[in-house]
């Protein structure tokens, strides 16, 4: 057999593949993903097109590939749109190939999904991991909206730091032009069949033009449009790899091919067989609480219904904050976050160790469904009920003494505006703050029993990270990322711009540093050096 265009050498890194429909990208990669799984290596595709499933048989009517496929109409698994976090956990820590088809979601449960599961992989995989992005202008827009800004820090965060935990990302898209940038310039091989979209040939043109000489990049690009369908040009700069090339059949049945008119049904031989066990018992529903009890008949002790409110108080935070942070664009953001603080949804109650908060603070939950502001604390305004929920909220992280700009940072105020210090002042009036030193604020013993904050419960170091990342937006989490990964090591500045993407000295880069210390989450240890702030690590390092 010929060897493939694509040496094995490239395959062990990430991949795009650019083309328009119908022009063979999806069959181009499922050649590539079989010598991954003849390899033994573990795959697993995020397949919007239910046109993966076909590595479970062969062309010839053999059995195929042990690839367990999550969701679709060809489910091994049925897929639960809230199970993302269970089935990423478990493919991080398992041998296990999966195809988890998110063909038959809504566009809503898919996002939930996909936050959820991209999170828990990244989290815990260490081991080498293929994961292929089918349709990734999905998952990685150029202009995420709602949802998809959270998904898209997920994806960056897999295409820039995924490596050091395993990750080999390969994109595959018809739309590079949709495909956010900061994806497509992260691949190490580029692999492009035909595509007739001006917009999209010059979004292929930019990383053309990055990598080779001009000359050539416009022979490349005149090209494009008139590749016929399985041929296309291989890009691999670290393998001094620049060929036209016409791809190999597959092995596998071809279920990406689009259906003609007349045509046979195709004809499906024998799947292989998967063992799910472990998998069936990873994504199992939590089990039903017991039935009701009867008027008058009582199946629970005092203390396990106390329990009981206490978790479903925490499990509500935790949801409602989780979905304020998927909110999109920065203004988008900003609204959710503001409506959440207004219905008492801050932080949620996380596990690890316990810091305690005076039982003055009340809870204040809106009921489900409803949109309403929760009202304020008796004599107070709502947007004075704003800082003293900000107040408690950092106390509920162990923080008793912010500063003005951690305090407006979570109120939503800015720090030096007359607006802001007109409430402070109210409130210090009131007998209901303090500022114990130059620039910090405190809540007095009767602000304490007017602020409403997340209850105590016992915090960690990770889970209040995720609860700072959410109160920035994605530019800032750019930044803000590999400072807070480095801790308590400092980076060099230029290295964080690179880790960030942007250019060292550049003014967005600047202005983005600048409004992390200004709420004092980094810090500046030593000229040319950056540092995440000690206050971040409550528990140490």
């Amino acid at each position: 057999m010929s060897l493939h265009p694509v040496p094995d050498a490239a395959l062990d890194a990430d991949i795009a593949t650019i083309a328009q429909k119908g022009a063979g990208k999806t069959y181009t990669n499922r050649g590539m993903v079989e010598r991954l799984l003849d390899q033994s290596r573990r795959v697993v595709v995020l397949d919007p097109l239910n046109s993966w499933w076909g590595l479970k048989a062969l062309a010839n009517g053999k059995p195929g590939y042990p690839v367990a496929v999550v969701g679709g109409p060809n489910a091994d698994v049925p897929l639960d749109p809230h199970a993302g976090e269970k089935l990423g956990a478990f493919i991080a820590s398992s041998d296990i190939s999966v195809v988890v088809d998110v063909s038959e979601l809504k566009r809503g449960e898919m996002l939930r999904f996909t936050n959820d599961f991209l999170a828990a992989l990244y989290r815990h995989n260490r081991d080498p991991l293929w994961l292929v992005l089918e349709e990734a202008d999905v998952f990685a827009p150029q202009q995420p909206m709602g949802d998809a800004t959270m998904l898209l820090h997920h994806v960056d965060q897999i295409a820039r730091r995924g490596r050091a935990r395993g990750f080999r990302l390969w994109t595959i898209t018809q739309r590079p032009a949709k495909l956010h940038k900061d994806i497509l310039t992260q691949t190490s091989t580029l692999i492009m069949l035909r595509i007739r979209s001006p917009q999209d040939r010059a979004a292929a043109e930019a990383w053309i033009v990055g990598n080779a000489e001009a000359a050539k990049a416009r022979e490349i690009s005149a090209s494009l449009s008139a590749l016929p369908v399985g041929t296309g040009w291989v890009w691999a700069p670290d393998h001094d790899l620049l060929a036209k090339v016409a791809f190999p059949p597959i092995r596998t049945l071809d279920t990406s091919a689009t259906p003609q008119a007349g045509a046979e049904p195709r004809q499906v031989g024998k799947l292989a067989q998967v063992d799910l066990g472990a998998l069936t018992a990873a994504l199992a529903p939590e089990p039903k609480a017991a039935p009701a009890a009867k008027p008058g008949e009582s199946r629970q002790n005092p203390a396990d219904i106390a329990a009981a409110e206490r978790r479903g108080f925490e499990r509500g935070l935790t949801e409602g904050f989780e979905a304020g942070w998927r909110e999109g664009q920065d203004q988008v953001l900003r609204q959710a976050q503001a409506a959440l603080r207004d219905l008492r949804l801050g932080a949620p109650v996380i596990a690890g160790s316990p810091i305690s908060r005076p039982e003055t603070i009340p809870r204040a939950v809106a009921p489900a469904g409803n949109k309403a502001q929760a009202a304020p604390s008796a004599g107070v305004t709502s947007p004075q009920q704003r800082i003293l929920d900000a107040l408690a909220w950092w106390a509920a992280f162990g923080l008793r003494q912010p500063t003005n700009e951690q305090v407006g940072f979570i109120a939503g105020y800015a720090p030096g505006s007359g607006n802001f210090n007109n409430l402070k002042s109210g409130l210090r009036s009131a007998g209901l703050i303090d500022y114990p030193g130059a620039g910090a604020v405190s809540l007095t013993d009767a602000g304490l029993s007017k602020a409403r904050a997340p209850d105590s419960g016992a915090l960690t170091n990770a889970h209040f990270h995720d609860q700072v990342r959410a109160k920035l937006t994605f530019p800032q989490l750019k930044v803000f990322e590999p400072i807070l990964a480095a801790y308590p090591a400092p980076m060099a500045v230029d290295e964080v711009a690179a880790a960030s993407g942007y250019a060292v000295g550049s003014g967005n880069f600047n202005n983005l540093r600048s409004s992390l210390r200004s709420i004092n989450l980094i810090a500046y240890p030593a000229a040319g050096s950056v540092r995440a702030a000690d206050w971040l690590f409550p528990e140490g390092k």
